[in-house]
């Protein structure tokens, strides 16, 4: 380990399917956990940053969503590791801490922090646009900790003091491609986890079959995500009453109807939502739940893990 490490060598680090979020002391960073090959015409065209990989030139907000269960195989997940770390860090060497789905973590944790040790010496370039890539960030990842999602929020004081002693919690994290589930006894021992094979993805794909069949249209699983969001509008002013509300309910439906079936003790412990779509489906597990917890921090994890990194590395 670097006998020089501090905390501003530190980053937390969450890389999802559809949100990439990193925490450090000197800041944070967000962006959609997409990248494209970039062009000259980005730097007008394209809200997103451009930037180079080793021997690429890529602009973020861009390409598609790639959905893998195992995140960290996933062909741009080095490349919005090695992003998140030279945005929210001024050190080339660092440290990290990542989270893995719970129901993976036993199996393969040890796998992931091989890889990223592997591959764990790239090269970044910043700068204000397709030719002005000169600010080079020769980054070297020394040490790797990897611990099961949902582990952080012990580390969130609000959460924590929502939560009642003596009982398990379950956090459930709606994410991207899958909904995870990790399972903590009394004072957050991780005892086990799993995944539900339903996520936000799934969501705004059911959201793109029903806005093209309806206005027969032809659009984008990246635009469709905008839609739901709200960051694009139809014309259709029923859009929220008649599409979107139905759509969060029957995603909400399935996700629940599986939580119910593998942990149905889970109406007498502490049930924590997290997560990309924690607000979304808030209103529909309260009904069935009504001791749910919402954390729903889009930065929430990544800067409980650079909490851990901190209280394991600095003395």
């Amino acid at each position: 380990m670097n006998e020089f490490l501090t905390s501003s060598n530190i980053v937390g680090i969450d890389i999802g399917n559809l949100t990439t979020v990193a925490y450090s002391n000197l800041g944070e960073f967000i962006v959609e956990s997409r990248v494209g090959e970039a062009s000259k015409m980005d730097e007008f065209v394209n809200e997103g940053d451009i930037f180079g990989f080793n021997n690429q030139i890529l602009v973020t907000n861009s390409g598609t969503f790639e959905n893998d269960t195992i995140k960290f195989k996933k062909g741009n997940f080095l490349t919005l590791l090695n992003l998140a770390i030279a945005k929210t860090t001024d050190r080339d060497n660092v440290s990290i801490v990542i989270g893995i789905p719970a129901g993976q973590y036993s199996s393969l944790r040890d796998e992931m922090k091989q890889f990223i040790l592997e591959n764990n010496k790239n090269q970044i370039r910043l700068g204000n646009g397709y030719d002005n890539l000169n600010r080079v960030r020769d980054i070297t990842i020394e040490n790797v900790f990897v611990v099961p999602e949902g582990y952080g929020l012990k580390t969130e004081a609000k959460i924590v003091e929502q939560c009642k002693e003596n009982v398990n919690t379950y956090v459930v994290d709606v994410g991207g491609g899958t909904t995870d589930i990790a399972v903590f006894g009394p004072k957050f021992k991780f005892l086990d986890g799993d995944s539900i094979r339903f996520g936000l993805l799934d969501l705004y794909s059911e959201t793109r079959k029903k806005i093209n069949s309806t206005f027969n249209v032809s659009v984008s699983l990246e635009d469709s995500k905008k839609y739901m969001d709200g960051e694009l509008e139809l014309l259709d002013e029923n859009f929220e009453k008649q599409y979107r509300s139905p759509l969060i309910q029957k995603a909400a439906s399935r996700i629940i109807s599986d939580f119910n079936l593998s942990y149905p003790d889970a109406r007498t412990s502490n049930i924590v939502l997290d997560g990309g779509g924690a607000k979304k489906m808030e209103y529909f597990f309260k009904q069935k739940y009504p001791q749910v917890i919402v954390a729903g921090d889009v930065i929430g994890q990544a800067r409980s893990l650079y909490k851990i990194g901190v209280k394991k590395w600095i003395k």
